[in-house]
């Protein structure tokens, strides 16, 4: 357990490290550089004065640069500074004039002659506070002897003026630091504020995909309001009131630290409804408050009062992440953890520089924290990411084990049920079978053998017994071909067991079958009752009507509105006597028809004996009752 904490001591210390070593790089860099080779003008007189050109004679008091205007009193808004220059020998080549630092805006004289400004001087005043300037001095303006050097000065609001030295040398000295003093306060700034938009249209876009997580959301928010305030470091000539356009720099920082709180707590998935609601309802009054004071109370509320608060907030969501860290020892709370120091360790030096603490030569610093925490926010997604993508591959891995495990007891599930199913029909082709042989040759055996145990049996009696037996087990057998549905072709295994009887007995057999539909569920147990029921027609026939031809035929027929085919067996003897009662192999045809839900009729006169069965093509239940 010790051990663990002592990493995460390491860890913390780390961090610590690297904040410090970030603070100090930002702050060595952000620190004006000293030209060579040229003069650095540090002592100057000043007169307030809202004049547009030098102004002559006047109060001018000598004055030390940097001169912040704060330290002074009065309610000055512009002024003059006045510079003595000797030459010995007029420069061979192009000079310039530097202006590493000042606050708001400014215009620079040599001799009487304009050499350039940063904007405009009236409301609202061009706002170079973030940006240095730079003017070139046209060849033969400097003179040998005494030259004079003129700064106009101008801030919003009073008393907030500020100039820092002043250099006067060679173009090719000066172009340089001023480039490079451009690209990291005021370049830097605008690229900033452009990446800050465009990863809050960004993250916002991941939040419109992923709506429950506000975490986005807030993020996103943050990002806006935080590239809004910095649009103060870049703004040149505003399009507001000035007063109007601090309040939206004043309230948009606080707004920041707000928005910040409520990120942090999504990102530790705490809810902390009550704290949240209490945050916006001080920024609220805090905008309020700011909109209905004067304009001294004002700047002091917004700059002292709302920055300190801002700041203050600003520990809350950095200590929460400092306490979870401790806990948890997870690497994404701790790289937001050092972003919010860094964070925290800026807002305390701009802090002391609006507080009179530090000079304001050097300006503000907490925009520049701004690329980490948008590098360390990208980390935590891309760790999010590969965690989700990481979980998504293990999910999908786990699916297919649980897909191929199912897939294989399913398997083994249909075979058995395959196998079971196999059984079952075996089991009832069995039972059926048995059924068959025991309604139809079974009968027959038993039948012959009580003429075999009889007295009087005799040899033709019992061929002919033996020979129905064997008709109805040859009937069996045919029975059990696979054919399909095909009516036709069980009629056709018939005929080639009748024919030779019907031979030997001097009867023509006129065969009319045709190809018929296949009859549905026509399986063999219809296919058995149907060649009995036709091999009985035959055989009452042969044995009672003293036929010389039988037809057998077929075709298709509707009967009650459905589809269906018939098999007829017509012979040409002499009829059935109505007046002889009914037989048993009439009653067995028609019980056979019942069962499989088809239909008989039989018609008789003097002109030979006709059976008729119809079967429907499509299955239904047991057929209508027979018909004699």
């Amino acid at each position: 357990m010790q051990r663990g904490h002592l990493w995460l001591a390491l860890r913390w210390l780390a961090v610590a490290a690297a904040v410090v070593a970030i603070s100090v790089a930002v702050f060595e860099l952000h620190r004006a550089d000293i030209p060579k080779n040229a003069l650095s003008l540090t002592q100057a007189e000043f007169l307030p004065s809202d004049a547009d050109e030098p102004p002559g004679a006047g109060p001018w008091m000598p004055v030390d640069l940097p001169d912040d205007w704060r330290l002074r009193a009065g309610d000055a808004r512009q002024g003059w500074y006045r510079f003595a220059l000797h030459l010995n020998v007029p420069p061979n080549r192009l000079w310039g004039l530097y202006l590493p630092s000042l606050n708001m805006n400014a215009g620079a004289w040599l001799n009487g002659k304009l050499l350039g400004d940063g904007g405009r001087f009236t409301d609202p005043l061009a706002r170079n506070w973030n940006r240095p300037l730079y003017f070139a001095i046209p060849n033969g303006l400097l003179q040998p002897g005494e030259n004079t050097v003129y700064i106009r000065l101008a801030t919003q609001p009073a008393l907030s003026g500020l100039l820092g030295p002043v250099h006067l040398g060679p173009a090719a000295d000066l172009q340089p630091v001023h480039a490079r003093r451009l690209l990291l306060r005021y370049t830097l700034s605008q690229v900033i504020v452009i990446v800050l938009f465009a990863v809050g249209l960004f993250i916002a876009a991941l939040w419109y995909q992923r709506r429950h997580d506000t975490l986005y959301l807030w993020f996103a928010v943050a990002m806006w309001v935080w590239g809004l305030h910095n649009l103060n470091f870049i703004a040149i000539d505003i399009a507001l009131p000035a007063r109007a356009w601090d309040w939206a720099m004043f309230v948009s920082l606080n707004a920041f630290a707000i928005v910040a709180t409520l990120f942090v707590h999504r990102f530790l998935g705490l809810r902390r409804v009550r704290l949240e609601r209490a945050l916006f309802a001080l920024g609220a009054a805090l905008a309020v408050m700011l909109a209905v004071v004067d304009e001294r109370a004002f700047y002091v509320l917004g700059a002292r009062v709302g920055d300190t608060l801002t700041l203050l907030l600003g520990l809350y969501p950095v200590g929460l992440l400092l306490l979870h860290f401790w806990r948890s020892a997870r690497l994404d709370v701790l790289l937001l953890l050092m972003s919010g120091m860094l964070l925290v360790v800026f807002g305390t030096h701009d802090l002391l520089v609006v507080n009179h603490v530090l000079s304001r030569e050097d300006g503000f610093v907490m925009h520049y924290s701004a690329p980490l925490v948008l590098a360390v926010f990208a980390a935590i997604l891309v760790r999010r990411f590969a965690a989700a993508l990481n979980e998504s591959e293990a999910l999908n891995r786990e699916l297919e084990q649980r897909i191929a495990a199912k897939t294989h007891e399913l398997t083994r599930n249909y075979e058995r049920l395959g196998m079971l199913q196999r059984q079952q029909v075996l089991a009832e082709e069995r039972a059926r079978i048995m059924r068959d042989m025991h309604d139809g040759m079974g009968g027959h055996l038993v039948s012959t053998l009580a003429l075999v145990e009889g007295e009087h049996a005799r040899p033709e009696a019992v061929r002919e017994a033996l020979r129905v037996a064997l008709d109805d087990l040859r009937l069996m057998i045919d029975s059990m071909e696979d054919v399909g549905g095909d009516l036709t072709a069980v009629l056709g295994m018939l005929r080639e067991r009748l024919e030779p009887r019907l031979r030997s007995a001097r009867i023509r057999l006129r065969w009319r079958v045709g190809e018929l539909p296949s009859v549905a569920d026509f399986g063999p147990h219809k296919a058995l009752q149907v060649l009995r029921i036709v091999q009985e027609a035959i055989t009452n026939s042969l044995r009672h009507a003293g036929a010389g031809c039988i037809t057998l035929c077929t075709g298709t027929a509707t009967a009650d509105g459905r589809e269906g085919v018939f098999i007829e067996v017509q012979d040409d003897g002499a009829g059935v006597d109505a007046a002889r009662p009914r037989g048993r192999g009439l009653d067995n045809m028609a019980r056979r028809a019942h069962s499989i839900g088809a239909r008989l009729s039989v018609d008789s006169d003097g002109d030979g004996t006709r059976v008729h069965l119809w079967l429907a093509l499509t299955p239904c239940a047991a057929g209508n009752p027979p018909e004699d």
